[in-house]
């Protein structure tokens, strides 16, 4: 039995259809997406999800990189800030005051790069072993005791969860999540409906949408 907190979307047909009529198609009212990452050793990631923004619909973009990539960067190709760069190649924390100024231009924050790999966390941990009704039901719960709104991949469905109501669609190319694609996406639709992520989310992953 499917609990009723868990809503099934099929790739062809979103479920919130009228988040895509409603999507802004004016640049001014499409909002400003920041994306802040990359290190000394690369930055394929930000430019990735640079260009997948600006096709999602994205009124403006703009990255943060740390400043030892500055001449490997066409000024041309993406508009940057630089900030100071530790010893390892990423952001120093010393790139406080120029990121809080970035973030005061943006409507929405997007992370690229491998950053949340923290021991701290909530005490269920999601395995790949998982049934999916398990994970549904764990981010349920998580959903209702934190307000966040979490995207994850599990057994070939990307799920999208807030305030305990899940969604689930299927998804056959996980290497578009592996290269930043669904998050810029996301973030995109998400930013432009900040009263509906849990709709506008799912609503990016319709393949219709061009999400594959």
């Amino acid at each position: 039995m499917i609990p009723d907190y868990w809503q099934r979307q099929q790739p062809n047909t979103p479920l919130f259809p009228d988040i895509v009529w409603q999507k802004p198609e004016q640049q001014s009212l499409a909002g400003k997406l920041l994306i802040i990452g990359g290190n000394t050793h690369g930055f394929a990631a930000v430019a990735q999800a640079y260009q997948d923004a600006k096709n999602a619909g994205a009124g403006e973009c703009r990255v943060v990189l740390p400043d030892a990539l500055k001449k490997a960067i066409d000024p041309l190709a993406l508009d940057c800030v630089y900030v100071p760069t530790n010893a390892s190649g990423g952001i120093t924390k010393d790139a406080l005051p120029p990121l809080k100024a970035a973030a005061a231009w943006a409507d929405a924050l997007l992370f690229i790069g491998d950053a949340g790999r923290n021991s701290e966390n909530y005490p269920r941990t999601l395995l790949f072993s998982m049934q999916l009704t398990n994970v549904v039901e764990a981010l349920h719960k998580f959903t209702i005791t934190y307000p966040a709104t979490v995207v994850v991949f599990h057994q070939n469905q990307l799920l999208v969860a807030t305030h305990g109501k899940v969604s689930s669609t299927p998804w056959e190319n996980p290497m578009l999540i592996w290269r930043g694609s669904v998050a810029a996406k996301a973030a995109v639709y998400a930013m432009q409906f900040p009263a509906q992520p849990f709709q506008a989310i799912t609503t990016a992953l319709a393949k219709n949408l061009g999400a594959h």
